[in-house]
């Protein structure tokens, strides 16, 4: 689960790594999600069970950055 600061109504998006090495590049993961008031959360039901996952997102505020393991 990648939860964030967000704004209401405003659109981000989400993309997702295994690992910081060279050849492990984000890849987008989803798009058009919609802001809720003060925190957004997004559960990624196909991340890889076992290792780290890196989250990265854009949207109307800066970026931010997510490491799960």
């Amino acid at each position: 689960m990648v939860s964030w600061e967000s704004v209401t109504n405003k659109t981000y998006f989400l993309e997702r790594s295994t690992g910081l090495e060279t050849n492990d590049s984000f890849l987008p993961l989803v798009s058009n999600v919609v802001g809720q008031a003060g925190t957004t959360t997004f559960t990624d039901t196909n991340a890889v069970p076992a290792g780290p996952r890196l989250y990265r997102g854009k949207g109307s505020i800066p970026s931010f950055a997510t490491c799960l393991s």
